[in-house]
């Protein structure tokens, strides 16, 4: 049968007037509740599809909503039981019927002339219940699943800071006498300024060996910011530089980027070419991005909302400033707050303490900390894979209900 013979679609309204915070009944959009209104469009036990946006990931709502136009409604007939039609929902390729060249977006009509089995109400609240209970048994998976990658995220601070900390490399320090003092005084970089030390205040507490030192960013590295070429000028785009932006620096080496310059875009910008080995950290960004840091192992120009620490100018090892960077991740967010838009710059980078081994014990660290996070790495991979695999089998036991064999 066609739902236009087994259900109503009822399509949303975008009016002001029932627009209300303390309103009782949520307003939806394609995506999930967006607000709250004082009158509602649509009864309780309604499968909400999206027209226009999010297409393909239906909503089943228990209460009184009001729905706006990116929005339909799906009301069940006596035909059928609500939960049957949000399963088959869940089970149908909406994407397919989109004919958009732009927003993903799907017509009433399209949605009328749906075939759909109806079989007897006793067996669809039978095969509701079957999928219910094998989804359930795939919850209590998936839940154990991610529940161990919190556990790896924990393990992997723990070993973080337990580097940084110098707890690995005991043994190393009792039969290498290396100094720090010799190596910092190679590198210092004289009569330095720090303007913007607030990070301060958020710093990691670490309880360093007494053969270390803490030292800032700006005492030893130089830190440089990026910039962008002008788009308007399309001779400064589309050439062989590689440039980065700051949505770029997420993983620990950076291979290649999604944009390229050319030479005249970086000899009219303030961007310089970084060598491999330069460690990004990205200043700018909501989400995620602030905060995150990548070795690059290209050469490389960067944008305005990254700050290079030349890390390669010096014997210092790339991987331990990017380790602690990632150890320090938080804090370099909280460093990075303000009012509006939170950001780093590059005073607050240079400002940035950090402990200090001599060189020849960062190796070292490296190595352990490398060590450890490569089995982390492969557990998170296998846990990865699982939880894909878990959401294919959901959409296998969909597909199964719905052809009569479960």
């Amino acid at each position: 049968m066609k739902w236009k013979e087994l259900l109503e679609i009822r399509s949303g309204k975008n009016q002001k007037t029932v627009i209300d915070p303390n309103g009782q009944y949520p307003i939806y959009g394609s995506g999930g509740i967006i607000g709250y209104a004082t009158e509602y469009l649509c009864p309780p036990k309604t499968t909400i599809v999206g027209r226009k946006g999010t297409i393909n990931s239906p909503i089943f709502v228990n209460e009184s909503f009001w729905n706006v136009d990116t929005a339909f409604g799906l009301i069940p007939s006596s035909k059928l039981l609500p939960k049957y039609l949000y399963y088959f929902c869940c089970h149908f390729n909406f994407t397919a019927l989109d004919k958009s060249t732009t927003i993903p977006s799907l017509a009433k009509r399209d949605l009328e002339n749906i075939e759909m089995n109806v079989p007897p109400l006793d067996e669809q609240s039978r095969i509701v219940a079957r999928i219910e209970e094998l989804f359930s048994e795939l919850d209590k998976a998936v839940d154990t699943l991610k529940t161990t990658k919190e556990q790896l995220a924990v393990y992997r601070q723990a070993v973080l800071k337990s580097a940084f900390e110098g707890k690995y490399t005991i043994d190393w320090r009792k039969s290498n006498d290396c100094s720090v003092d010799n190596d910092y005084l190679k590198i210092k970089k004289n009569n330095q300024i720090f303007k913007d030390t607030s990070g301060d205040e958020n710093e990691l507490i670490l309880k360093i060996p007494n053969t270390w030192m803490k030292v800032r960013f700006g005492e030893i590295f130089d830190v440089e910011v990026g910039a962008t070429p002008s788009r308007q000028h399309k001779e400064y785009w589309n050439g062989k530089i590689a440039w980065v932006s700051s949505g770029e620096v997420r993983f620990e080496s950076i291979n290649r980027t999604h944009e390229m310059i050319t030479q005249h875009g970086l000899n009219n910008s303030s961007t310089n070419l970084q060598p491999i080995g330069t460690v990004l950290l990205a200043m700018i960004g909501e989400g995620k991005t602030r905060g995150q840091a990548a070795i690059l192992n290209i050469p490389a120009a960067h944008n305005q909302n990254t700050a290079a620490i030349l890390v390669s100018r010096t014997p210092c090892q790339p991987k331990y400033v990017y380790y602690f960077l990632q150890l320090n991740y938080e804090n370099t967010r909280r460093v990075g707050s303000g009012n509006n838009q939170k950001a780093l710059n590059k005073e607050r980078v240079r400002a940035i303490r950090f402990p200090f081994a001599p060189v020849e014990e960062q190796v070292a660290i490296v190595k352990e900390i490398d060590e450890r996070l490569s089995v982390c790495d492969s557990i998170e991979k296998t846990v990865d894979a699982a939880l894909a695999q878990a959401d294919a089998m959901r959409q296998s036991i969909l597909k199964q209900a719905f052809e009569g064999k479960i």
